[in-house]
């Protein structure tokens, strides 16, 4: 359903347009700070996942090293 808003109407729907305006902005800004925090997270628990793998890479390298009598990296 569609409502035909033209730049004179004060009102929509009862609703002043400035003040659904303000509220629109205020959503707006919210799911904006929404999308920033998921997107912090989200790069986050990557670069921790990617840290372990590559703990979890240097140990098994050292392993390989001593392994074959070659230097240590400790």
């Amino acid at each position: 359903m569609t409502f035909a808003v033209n730049e004179n109407d004060q009102m929509q729907n009862g609703v002043p347009k400035t003040e659904f305006e303000k509220s629109l902005q205020h959503i707006s800004e919210q799911v904006r700070l929404m999308d920033q925090q998921l997107t912090i997270k989200v790069e986050n628990n990557i670069l921790l996942h990617f840290q372990h793998q590559q703990n979890e890479i240097h140990f098994i390298e050292m392993m390989v090293e001593r392994m074959k009598g070659g230097p240590s990296y400790t």
